[in-house]
């Protein structure tokens, strides 16, 4: 069973700025692996996996992306999982005869969310939210906790300064799941897609070629 709930997020400027940066990278890696998948199969016939793509972070991590270094790990293994859960829904579709609908490029608009998808990297004290390289949040708790939390899920949406303190809403998940999320209207994503050299995608592809 899941049950949901939702709470006001009150970060200050450093930790909302963290949010932001976090988020972008999250989408940028999202962009990246989305764009390696697709070369390697255009290009090559070659497919390749959410595990081919996780094993390849601590590389990236270590050699071409450094500041993700600042993102916990598993926040990271999860943007792959939700690109790999795209992937897996356009193949059902396409299995069932339905209109597939090819996994997409995702905007600043449409990517607002990154997950602690277990228990690790976050703490939740009933008060506040701390969250594992990025900070510390008060959070509004209008209604009781129930269940214990497995996930946490920070969403981030943008609104004009008249609307922020109505709408910072932060959710928090109970019993199989957490849902947090900050809306603001600040920090800006840059729109380029695709933008890190993800996942060792250049060397794949040689390789990839040259079989």
């Amino acid at each position: 069973m899941r049950k949901t709930f939702k709470y006001r997020l009150y970060p200050n400027k450093e930790t909302e700025r963290k949010l932001f940066w976090t988020l972008s990278r999250c989408r940028e890696l999202y962009n990246a692996a989305l764009s390696e998948r697709k070369d390697a199969y255009k290009y090559a016939g070659k497919s390749i996996s959410y595990y081919d793509q996780q094993n390849d972070l601590p590389e990236i991590k270590a050699e071409i992306r450094e500041e993700y270094q600042d993102i916990a790990a598993h926040v990271l293994q999860d943007v792959l999982r939700r690109l790999d859960k795209a992937f897996q829904h356009f193949f059902r579709r396409c299995k069932n005869g339905e209109k597939p609908g090819y996994p997409r490029f995702q905007g600043r608009n449409r990517y607002d969310s990154f997950t602690y998808p277990d228990g690790a990297g976050w703490k939740f004290d009933g008060q506040f939210l701390t969250l594992s390289k990025i900070g510390t949040a008060k959070v509004k708790v209008h209604r009781t906790l129930e269940g214990t939390i497995k996930t946490v899920t920070i969403k981030v949406r943008r609104v004009s300064s008249s609307k922020r303190a109505r709408h910072n809403v932060a959710g928090i998940v109970g019993i199989s799941h957490v849902h947090l999320a900050y809306p603001c209207h600040m920090a800006e994503i840059s729109k380029e897609r695709g933008e890190c050299s993800m996942l060792g995608a250049r060397q794949r592809r040689r390789e990839l070629l040259t079989l």
